[in-house]
């Protein structure tokens, strides 16, 4: 029924069941940073075309996104205190995208997001 309504979120969901069905707490970490640096994308793309319902909902689910991943952080891991911090500010910025959309500093957080998801792949 997903799939005849809406053929993007109905890939989106299977591909979610497959990434996360068997994968490890860093699989599911890697799996939310690329849907964040994917979404992160699809926002600039949105304010450029300006489409206002696509900006709207890729902030929303950016949102929704950062939460999974603080909620998953190890708070008695060294660097629980930088992830937090750096989520935090995510966060902001992408409310703040609510009103006006600072389009370096998103390019610059899906560029951190993807180093930041590289890193952690490669460490896997």
């Amino acid at each position: 029924m997903l799939a005849a309504n809406r053929p993007r979120d109905a890939y989106r969901q299977s591909n979610f069941d497959a990434r996360i069905k068997g994968g490890t707490a860093q699989d599911i970490v890697v799996y939310c940073l690329d849907e964040l640096a994917l979404t992160l994308g699809m926002l600039r793309q949105a304010d450029l075309r300006g489409n206002r319902a696509g900006r709207s909902e890729s902030i929303t689910r950016g949102i929704a996104i950062l939460t999974a991943l603080e909620m998953g952080v190890d708070r008695e891991n060294d660097l629980a205190a930088s992830l937090l911090h750096f989520y935090e500010g995510a966060r902001h910025l992408l409310l703040a995208s609510a009103a006006v959309t600072d389009e370096a500093a998103i390019g610059q957080l899906r560029t951190d997001v993807i180093e930041i998801r590289d890193a952690l792949r490669s460490a896997i």
